[in-house]
């Protein structure tokens, strides 16, 4: 007696789905290897990357580490706290437009780029405060960090930098002043 078997699609169709199946295995790695997401590791980017944004070259050079010396930071309340003991210089970094529309009451400009010019005539001044407070129009400004470190270079007198500076100011619902210096 002989038995009859029924192909139903035999070995081309198993052959077929291991080939499919080995593909697929091969087109992952490839993807991986190459980095699918922009990373070695293909998700997401290591922590050590960080994205790069659009900017302007302006914008870039302002949120630029400051080289040289960094000063301390504040916070919004220990610049309330100097502000109401009246225990330090408040530096605005600021262009003077800036300042005008707006600034901490008694604050002077010491404007980051025109520093050559605006410090000789403060030195006097800062180099008998308690203490310096510089700010800027935020974190992303960078003219705070910057004037701070060279202040450290510049002077004796302790130098702190306000980073948060004056976004952060009027956020606390902190008294400010406008118009141009004295």
């Amino acid at each position: 007696m002989q038995t009859t078997v029924k192909r139903t699609g035999g070995w081309r169709n198993g052959t077929r789905t291991v080939l499919v199946a080995l593909l697929g295995i091969l087109l992952a790695g490839a993807l991986l290897l190459l980095g699918c997401q922009g990373s070695p590791q293909g998700g997401a980017p290591a922590p050590e990357e960080k994205p790069v944004e659009a900017v302007s070259e302006e914008s870039e050079a302002a949120v630029e580490e400051p080289e040289g010396p960094k000063a301390p930071e504040v916070t919004v309340d220990e610049a309330r706290q100097a502000f109401e003991e009246k225990s330090a210089l408040f530096l605005d970094a600021r262009s003077p437009e800036d300042y005008a529309k707006g600034h901490l009451p008694g604050a002077v400009v010491l404007f980051n780029e025109e520093f050559e010019e605006y410090y000789p005539r403060l030195e006097d001044q800062i180099k008998a405060a308690d203490r310096v407070i510089t700010y800027c129009d935020g974190i992303e400004c960078g003219r705070a960090p910057e004037i701070a470190g060279r202040l450290l270079e510049l002077v004796e007198v302790p130098v702190f930098c306000f980073t948060d500076g004056y976004p952060a100011w009027t956020k606390a619902g902190l008294p400010t002043k406008t118009g141009p210096e004295p």
